[in-house]
């Protein structure tokens, strides 16, 4: 009976928690704002994270613009700390106004997932208020493009200019 209630408990307090803060436009910062033409899907982008991506992605983007050129510097590499989440909200019009989907990475700890470079990659779809239903998992679609950004911890290209908060 104990593991029955104890089940019990486990799966509804997984079902009902979201997979990222309803404010995370407001509590987590915005790292690159409305951007035209991702390659996902050729939808524009807004790319948030959350506070323990946050130095990283400043680091990032700091290493990025000193270097001149816009990509970092040859021989460089960056790397986000367990628990890091970078949130792609994904947009059906140039205005990001018109959401279609999240695209969210989570860093694991080493060893958490070696295949996907230790990272969980998920896709989430808003329910009709807008609200994120259940993340599905993205794997080997989503690590099949980002292994080519070992440099970047499979983040990507590299960012826009810092900006203030």
């Amino acid at each position: 009976m104990r593991l029955t209630i104890f089940s019990f408990f486990a799966f509804a307090a997984c079902g009902d928690e979201p997979p990222f803060p309803e404010d995370y436009q407001t509590s987590w910062r915005e790292v690159m704002t409305c951007t035209e033409g991702s390659v996902h899907g050729g939808e524009s982008i807004r790319i948030f994270v959350n506070q323990t991506a946050q130095p990283t992605w400043v680091d990032w983007a700091e290493r990025v613009e000193a270097s001149g050129n816009g990509v970092l510097p040859p021989g460089e590499m960056i790397s986000f700390e367990p628990g890091a989440v970078l949130l792609k909200a994904q947009y059906a019009n140039s205005t990001c106004s018109s959401l279609t989907r999240w695209t969210m990475m989570t860093r694991l700890e080493a060893g958490g997932d070696t295949a996907q470079g230790n990272w969980r990659w998920e896709t989430i779809v808003p329910d009709d208020e807008g609200q994120p239903q259940q993340p599905a998992a993205g794997g080997d679609g989503c690590f099949s493009c980002h292994q080519n950004y070992r440099r970047t911890d499979y983040a990507g290209n590299s960012p826009a200019p810092p900006q203030v908060p």
